[in-house]
């Protein structure tokens, strides 16, 4: 996969946070895996994966 990088554009978003107390409140739900251990299995998806993203 190619990755290119360029200057921040007007309407980009440079931090998403994800509010999950909503999820957790009503449903008794909460993450299983650290953020670490989520960015890790997401790379090794995607590197495994690669010709979806050709």
């Amino acid at each position: 996969m190619e990755v290119e990088f360029s200057d921040w554009r007007p309407g980009d978003q440079r931090v998403y946070i994800s509010d999950i107390s909503k999820a957790h409140q009503e449903l008794a739900w909460s993450p299983q895996v650290s953020v670490r251990e989520g960015k890790k299995g997401l790379y090794d998806w995607v590197t495994s994966h690669r010709t979806l993203f050709e």
